[in-house]
């Protein structure tokens, strides 16, 4: 397993890892530069997203995984998470905080080739159709002429 990215648990996961005799089968990467980051995407087998906060609102490295067509294991938060990589169509989403239920749906993407292809294609296909830098582009350009117009017609009413 490769944990990319720092944080304040990163200390707290290398105790563990050694703890349960894994250590050398878990590799704690930390920060990563963006090219290497999408070297590393494209290797990857699924994307676990177990988020457990709020704070999680939107889950762009979701997005990330997604355009290199990877399929997501993430979690049912109440914020955009569950939204972004959805259950059944580019992903697995699992209760927060259930161990098991993750264990479960990672286990089933490993051994499940087919499902996670399926799910793999349907997130690089969103992730493109969604997210991709034209809509991004067309989706800014919209607010800023929203509000110049709200602006102007303050001006003259």
């Amino acid at each position: 397993m490769v944990i990319i990215g720092e944080g304040p648990l990163k200390s707290t996961l290398a105790r563990l890892a050694k703890r349960l005799g894994v250590a050398e089968r878990v590799q704690l990467k930390g920060f990563m530069p963006r090219d290497q980051l999408k070297i590393h995407l494209r290797a990857a087998r699924l994307f676990a997203f177990p988020s457990v906060t709020s704070a999680e609102t939107f889950g762009i490295a979701q997005i990330e995984a997604m355009a290199a067509g990877v399929p997501i294991v993430n979690t049912a938060l109440d914020t955009g998470v569950p939204k972004v990589a959805r259950h059944g169509v580019e992903a697995i989403t699992v209760p927060v905080g259930d161990a098991p239920a993750l264990a479960a749906a990672i286990r089933r993407l490993l051994d499940d080739a087919a499902l996670a292809n399926r799910l793999g294609l349907a997130g690089s296909v969103r992730a493109q159709a969604e997210y991709g830098q034209e809509r991004f582009v067309a989706s800014v350009r919209r607010v800023y002429l929203d509000a110049y117009e709200r602006r102007v017609q303050g001006a003259l009413g």
